[in-house]
């Protein structure tokens, strides 16, 4: 079925050939902890920091425009 799935999404090459092989193994399961940590990896290996802002209310564009420059200059 995923196979099926794969090639009417277009799906082709390395990602295409790691899910079929994913699912032939049934761990499917895995696949979002998969995809979250080569993302994670990939950041690191760029350099790139995450961070999480929480405010009270809704920002507006220019207190959004204000955090980012503020952000940018503190991490680069």
């Amino acid at each position: 079925a995923i196979a099926a799935i794969v090639d009417k999404a277009g799906i082709t090459g390395l990602v295409g050939n790691f899910l079929r092989v994913v699912a032939r193994n049934r761990r499917l399961f895995a696949v979002p902890g998969m995809i979250k940590a080569f993302r994670q990896i990939s950041a690191d290996h760029r350099g790139e920091a995450s961070a999480e802002v929480t405010s009270a209310h809704a920002l507006t564009a220019a207190q959004q425009t204000e955090l980012k420059a503020t952000l940018k200059s503190i991490a680069g």
